[in-house]
């Protein structure tokens, strides 16, 4: 399993750098899990980021989960995509 750490800032300013670091993972064969458990400012510009990541990984049938910090897991349940990115 491969295991990346979610920056603490997923504010708009990051969306960028956090596509670069989830698309050398889209065709990774292995299990790949996000800790997002340090997060605690987030924009949804990294929330959509983060959506379309599951969709293709699930698309492909590879195995992707996310442990999210309360403010990332309550910015997904209010936008209403907590179940896109495993959090439901």
């Amino acid at each position: 399993m491969s295991n990346l750490q979610l920056s603490a800032d997923l504010g708009i300013e990051s969306v960028d750098a956090l596509k670069q670091q989830l698309v050398p993972l889209l065709k990774k064969k292995s299990a790949i899990r996000l800790d997002g458990t340090q997060v605690s400012r987030l924009h949804s510009g990294s929330v959509q980021v983060l959506c379309a990541f599951f969709a293709q990984r699930a698309a492909a049938k590879l195995p992707t989960e996310l442990s999210a910090s309360d403010e990332l897991r309550s910015a997904a349940k209010v936008m209403g995509v907590d179940h896109l990115i495993g959090l439901n």
